[in-house]
């Protein structure tokens, strides 16, 4: 299978998954993914099969737990959070959206993905709700003028 030469958004499905030991002593997990659809504008536009691969740090440099990268692993491709699970069974057979981005190393560009979201989110961030002292703070603030109308 050819391998993604550019950057963009994806849709994809993870085929394979592994625990790898990094040179400088980070530990990753490296999902392999087949992607058959990539976003062009807000529609998606299927091809050919293609293969990319993304390593994801679970654990920061201190080995507390990366709670972001954890979550995203979880709540996409079903990680249940053991790196026994990964050698013991494939990951979730589910659709995601897959961020590919390039980098260049040694005169070459490489593609890896660098982001996992679920099938059909749009990618936004949700709206913060404010809490009750921020709202009080904005009442004391500006409350007068708005209520001069």
């Amino acid at each position: 299978m050819t391998a993604i030469a550019k950057p963009g958004t994806f849709k994809a499905r993870p085929t394979a998954w592994m625990v790898r030991r990094l040179s400088n002593g980070n530990v990753c997990i490296r999902v392999e993914f087949e992607a058959f659809a990539i976003r062009n504008g807000d529609k998606w536009a299927e091809g050919p099969p293609r293969s990319v691969r993304g390593d994801f740090f679970p654990l920061k440099k201190t080995g507390a737990p990366n709670e972001k990268i954890a979550a995203m692993l979880c709540n996409t491709i079903g990680w249940g959070g053991t790196f026994a699970e990964i050698t013991e069974t494939p990951p979730l057979d589910a659709v995601v959206q897959i961020d590919v981005e390039g980098r260049d190393y040694n005169g070459k560009t490489y593609f890896d993905v660098s982001w996992v979201r679920a099938e059909n989110d749009d990618g936004k961030k949700p709206e913060e709700s404010l809490g009750a002292v921020e709202v009080v703070a904005l009442d004391k603030k500006h409350g007068a003028d708005l209520r001069a109308f």
